[in-house]
């Protein structure tokens, strides 16, 4: 019995060791089919190295994952590069960011190609690069510390994006500084970003800021993506392992973030880089190996983004998740093969996470909480269908749909349509209230009365009241002990009429109607208003400088609320005060309050005990 029982273990580690050895080989050679008239390159590489284990795995981890990686080329792009590589001021490195980055922030036009590299990549390009990277990795102590598939993962690639491909490895050249030579590991355990002290590149890392313009614009100066790239490049040229992890769409807040990140040594210390008070939704890595992607059912439409083998979802790695069940509304809803949670961001709703459905449920992993999401799906077009109402994923990680009752109407009062920089607001306002003003009917304001003190304050702007309604002058004078912002001003009369004040020209910005613009007062320099005659003003009003997304006279607004079909209008209101207020407005609903008239910050809301709260 005992012999017949070894025979068996030995038998199931047999069988184990077999199917292991031909899931491998089964990878590796759908690449190989794929790769057609190049498979001979590539068999160099692997019989090159049929010697040398380490080295075989390597070739064997970037052939299997090569299927779906490629150069972008096209006249656009192309001519994007030709750009770059005529510069003389930037550096090789800096010019490589470059490339790496054309894609994401270039369209690459109708004439665009894909090269893809298993067809394309040769085997002199594929061992010099190996050999290079595994210099390193027997050069440096620090990569013992790490498995070895994450130095596969995120030292041993040769590409990033879809940027031209070079022995960029061959270009740039490390050396260090006051290096540790002994216990090297322990003095790295906690992070290994300490190493960018200690290491340096031997080649210039110079940046040309007019090419950077030129190529991406102004507004990709600082972008949070080129950072990333930048970064992630500069620590796997120095052999230091890194990755770029990434939010899609911030789910309170408009726009992106990316990152570069290592992966851990000794703690686990994921943390979102500068991000403020911005919500992730989901949080994805851009990987070189090939993760699972989703397979459509019959016709169904898939966004581009959920089927790129390249994305592995990290959002448990940064925050408390939970997985969702979302049923679908109604049974009019042909059951598609997949659901999506969207958030808005940039005045729409983006998908962000995909779940399969299973019956009349879909199913959803990995999924943040404390934010407003919708559910959607897709049929055989790229148009997007509700599939419940949109809900808040609380702190418990429980649903809370956002059904408009339509049989409970209130009078909702709206002072913003976005979020307020909480910090930032209140420091230019607490300055403005310590102004006061003074008023004279002398322009050289030998004689002054103080009439208004900037005391009573409301929401976002100061409201003052004259002390000395009856008196009339012809020169009113704001003064501020410190440098105060000073956004808008408007001055009433006796009769409650506004009345239109001049200024110096330095000064035009507070009287042009546009909360975004300002001017700045101090000790030194005080704000002199001038009328054509005297005049009785019995009220100012003082806007600080702001983020322009308060409700303002003049501006146009139209109120929304989420319905079974989609944002309903409950009307355009043109505003003559700093709040607005709406009658018959459904309970329990998400609204969006747009402004017509200027702004493109806008965020959705919910309202409760006569406040709006922002998601």
């Amino acid at each position: 019995m005992k012999r017949y029982y070894l025979y068996e273990i030995l038998f199931f580690f047999i069988f184990i060791t077999v199917m292991n050895s031909c899931t491998t080989s089964s990878k590796l050679e759908e690449a190989l089919a794929l790769s057609g008239e190049n498979r001979g390159e590539l068999e160099k590489v692997l019989k090159h190295y049929n010697n040398d284990s380490l080295k075989l795995k390597a070739a064997e981890f970037l052939i299997e994952n090569m299927p779906g990686h490629y150069t972008l080329r096209g006249e656009t792009i192309d001519r994007y590069r030709e750009i770059i590589d005529n510069d003389t001021i930037s550096s090789y490195f800096y010019k490589k960011v470059l490339d790496i980055c054309l894609s994401h922030f270039v369209e690459p036009g109708k004439d665009a190609r894909v090269e893809e590299d298993i067809h394309n990549i040769k085997s002199d390009f594929l061992i010099r690069h190996i050999d290079l990277s595994f210099e390193l990795l027997y050069k440096y102590v620090w990569l013992d510390m790490i498995s070895f598939d994450d130095f596969l993962e995120y030292v041993l690639p040769y590409r990033f994006e879809n940027e031209r491909l070079d022995i960029w490895r061959d270009s740039l050249h490390v050396y260090a500084l006051n290096m540790p030579s002994e216990k090297v590991g322990d003095y790295f355990t906690n992070s290994l970003t300490s190493l960018m002290s200690k290491l340096k590149l031997r080649e210039s890392t110079r940046k040309n800021p007019q090419i950077r313009r030129t190529l991406l614009d102004n507004n990709s100066l600082g972008d949070c993506y080129l950072n990333a790239q930048n970064n992630m490049f500069e620590q796997r040229v120095l052999g230091i392992p890194a990755m770029v992890d990434y939010i899609l769409c911030f789910a309170n807040r408009n726009g992106y973030h990316y990152w570069s990140k290592e992966p851990p040594i000794l703690f686990n210390k994921n943390y979102l880089e500068v991000i403020f008070d911005r919500k992730p939704g989901k949080i994805y890595r851009k990987t070189f190996s090939r993760n699972k992607v989703v397979e459509p059912k019959d016709d169904e439409y898939i966004p581009k983004f959920f089927t790129d083998p390249f994305v592995k979802d990290v959002t448990d790695l940064y925050c408390p998740t939970v997985e969702v069940k979302v049923e679908a509304n109604g049974v009019s809803i042909k059951s598609p093969g997949y659901a999506y949670l969207s958030v808005f961001n940039n005045l729409v709703w983006k998908p962000v996470a995909i779940g399969e459905v299973k019956g009349n449920q879909a199913y959803f992993p990995k999924v943040t909480k404390n934010t407003v999401y919708l559910p959607v799906y897709y049929g055989s077009q790229n148009v997007e269908k509700v599939y419940n109402y949109p809900f808040i994923l609380n702190y418990k990680g429980e649903k809370e749909y956002l059904i408009p009752n339509t049989g409970k109407i209130q009078t909702i009062c709206l002072y913003r349509k976005n979020p307020e920089n909480t910090n930032s607001i209140a420091f230019y306002f607490n300055r403005l209230k310590k102004c006061f003003v003074e008023a004279s009917s002398d322009k050289t304001f030998k004689t002054v009365d103080t009439v208004f003190r900037f005391e009573q304050t409301s929401r976002q702007e100061i409201i003052s009241v004259n002390s000395l309604k009856d008196k009339a002058y012809k020169w009113y004078r704001i003064n501020s002990p410190e440098q105060s912002h000073i956004a808008e001003i408007y001055c009433y009369d006796e009769d409650g009429r506004l009345v239109q004040a001049m200024v110096e020209k330095r000064y035009s910005a507070m009287l042009d109607e546009d909360p975004l613009t300002y001017a700045a007062i101090d000790a030194a320099n005080s704000l002199i208003l001038n009328f054509d005659h005297p005049v009785k003003l019995s009220k100012l009003i003082c806007l600080s400088r702001s983020d322009g997304n308060g409700i303002y006279p003049n501006n146009t607004y139209e109120l929304f609320y989420y319905s079974e079909d989609g944002w309903k209008s409950l009307g355009m209101k043109k505003s003559d005060d700093f709040y607005l207020e709406y009658d018959n407005v459904p309970s329990n609903a998400l609204y969006w309050l747009r402004n017509w008239t200027t702004g493109v910050e806008e965020r959705i809301f919910t309202y409760q005990n006569g406040l709006q709260k922002f998601w």
